[in-house]
């Protein structure tokens, strides 16, 4: 969707006499940018499906680094992790950053003192893997990769 198709779908929708609280966009950045500033009034949210997208992208360029290949092997998986969460927790915000915050402690082999409400994966036992114990993926994955 780009900001004129946006602009026009607003003015009809409030021409009918819709009042828009929330809007579900693509991250686009046109949008986002005239959302936050002119539009005050409408959240915005992101697709979880483009936030995964954009977290496997991000993920995938830190795998290619020097010694952090062992990402790569973990992008699928900490993709997938993003969207299964924000899919099943009804829209609750701080249920998804408890249930997401968790996949630096998963992908290291800790399943569990993640948080009160959800304090332990889901899962059952994992067989062994190649975790990540040390790697520039926590220092990126805390400072660069922004949802």
């Amino acid at each position: 969707m780009d900001i004129e198709g946006l602009l026009r779908c607003l003015q009809k929708l409030e021409e009918e006499g819709m009042v828009i609280s929330d809007l579900f966009t693509d991250r686009h950045t046109q949008i986002k940018a005239y959302l936050k500033k002119e539009r005050t009034d409408i959240n915005n949210w992101f697709d979880v499906w483009h936030v995964a997208k954009g977290v496997y992208k991000q993920l995938e360029t830190v795998g290619k680094k020097k010694k952090c290949e062992l990402v790569g092997y973990w992008v699928r998986s900490v993709s997938n992790h993003l969207y299964r969460y924000a899919s099943s927790s009804d829209g609750d915000w701080e249920l998804v950053s408890e249930k997401w915050l968790p996949v630096l402690n998963r992908i290291t082999d800790v399943h569990e003192g993640h948080g009160q409400r959800f304090p332990k994966c889901l899962h059952c036992e994992l067989e062994d893997r190649d975790w990540i114990k040390n790697c520039n993926f926590f220092f990126y994955i805390n400072l660069k990769l922004k949802i």
